[in-house]
């Protein structure tokens, strides 16, 4: 009897996780692509990543340089929403 190696079935088919897949991070949802791009772009500018992002692309990136992407997202989000709660 073949091992799962041997049938070629190691890898499963996940569906992307809810937050990819609706345009969600943090928990805010951005309005279009355009926007969220805006913001992956002056996250970016602000970590000093984003010469290398216009020069090579956004695969060129580590995984490190995008998870400080992501998380200075949120910061810059819950700020957002910290400063619209004050008012």
């Amino acid at each position: 009897m073949p091992n799962k190696r041997q049938t070629g079935k190691l890898k499963t088919e996940r569906p992307a996780p809810q937050g990819e897949a609706s345009g969600q991070v943090g928990g805010a949802h951005f309005a279009d692509d355009a926007e969220r791009q805006r913001r992956k772009l002056e996250a970016a500018e602000a970590l000093g990543l984003r010469e290398k992002i216009e020069a090579m692309g956004w695969g060129s990136l580590t995984a490190a340089e995008s998870g400080r992407i992501g998380g200075w997202m949120i910061r810059l989000q819950w700020e957002r929403q910290r400063s619209g709660a004050e008012r």
